[in-house]
């Protein structure tokens, strides 16, 4: 693996939000990892347990980029503390042009965002909580 190649790897995930990526080329694995910020870790840390205590967590269905809003200039889909309904549109994942559209599996009120307009997400990660 050549320098190039590294920094061609770390400039990649310097533009993205992904916590960690692993390359192998040969004998050779590098993997680099980007620690969250305190507060980060703890916001998932509070919203776990929230979830034990009757909150939701609404997660991502597939891998791709998230937007909170219809269109960049539009307000967003949802706010903190919006009431929602069964079937209301939460957000919408973007994965390789096709946009897949997030709705609420329950009525009730939006406790938590925890992830950007626009940022990538993976399968499964936790995307906001409904009470």
């Amino acid at each position: 693996m050549d320098l190039d190649t590294i920094k061609a790897l770390i400039d990649s995930m310097a533009g993205s939000s992904r916590p960690e990526a692993e390359c192998r080329e040969g004998a050779w694995t590098l993997k680099l990892t980007r620690a969250l910020p305190p507060s980060a870790t703890q916001s998932q840390a509070e919203l776990s347990e929230a979830a034990e205590h009757g909150s939701v967590k609404v997660t991502s269905p597939l891998y791709g980029i998230v937007h909170l809003q219809p269109s960049p200039d539009a307000p967003p889909f949802v706010a903190i503390g919006q009431q929602v309904a069964i079937g209301a549109p939460l957000c919408v994942i973007e994965a390789m042009k096709v946009f897949n559209h997030v709705t609420a599996e329950r009525a009730g009120t939006i406790e938590a965002i925890v992830i950007g307009n626009g940022e990538e997400v993976d399968a499964g990660q936790m995307l906001m909580s409904i009470v």
